[in-house]
């Protein structure tokens, strides 16, 4: 009976330690004592928010693979593949200021296989990561993300983490975040 009643005190607890300060309708009221927390400069500090949007791999856009054309482009050479890298399982992390934006932390698993052609050392993935909400694109970031593999390494594992992804104030709950390669010119919009 005590250890019924001592695992109820702990779920308890630990709930209490993960339930929101804010919520999609309460935007801007917070828990009580949070009014005493502050940053080093005297603003308020950040706040779990309710609205945090999924992450997507856009279709076609989880792997990429480097070498393995044959001539002129034609049809693939097995022999000539550098290397192929894969994302998979995401997650997030978001907060909110007090001005209603909301900074996401994005995460990605992902693996690097290097190929017949392929040798250990360092690479560089380009990571398109994007928040669309409805048909608008409110962010979007081409990052470099180095990936090294050990020598005499066929293949390793690595984490994409891409913290700052900014979602305006007003950004509706429906925005999605996406995540993919993009070997697209690397710029900010």
């Amino acid at each position: 009976m005590r250890r019924g009643a001592a695992l109820i005190a702990v779920l308890f607890a630990v709930t209490g330690c993960n339930t929101p300060t804010t919520t999609p309708f309460d935007h801007g009221t917070k828990a009580p004592g949070m009014e005493k927390l502050s940053t080093a400069k005297g603003a308020p500090a950040p706040v779990v928010t309710g609205i945090c949007p999924q992450i997507s791999l856009r279709e076609g856009t989880a792997f990429l693979r480097k070498g393995g054309k044959g001539k002129n482009g034609a049809a693939d050479d097995q022999t000539k593949l550098q290397y192929q890298a894969s994302l998979a399982d995401t997650t997030r992390q978001c907060t909110q200021d007090e001005t209603g934006a909301t900074k996401v932390l994005v995460q990605a698993q992902g693996r690097l296989v290097l190929g017949p052609a392929g040798k250990a050392g360092k690479f560089t993935l380009p990571v398109r990561v994007a928040v669309v909400d409805g048909d608008q694109t409110v962010y979007s970031e081409l990052v470099k993300f180095n990936v090294e593999i050990a020598a005499g390494q066929p293949s390793g594992q690595f984490l994409f983490q891409k913290e700052g992804v900014l979602l305006p104030a007003g950004t509706s709950a429906t925005a999605r975040v996406f995540l993919g390669f993009d070997e697209g010119p690397y710029n900010t919009k």
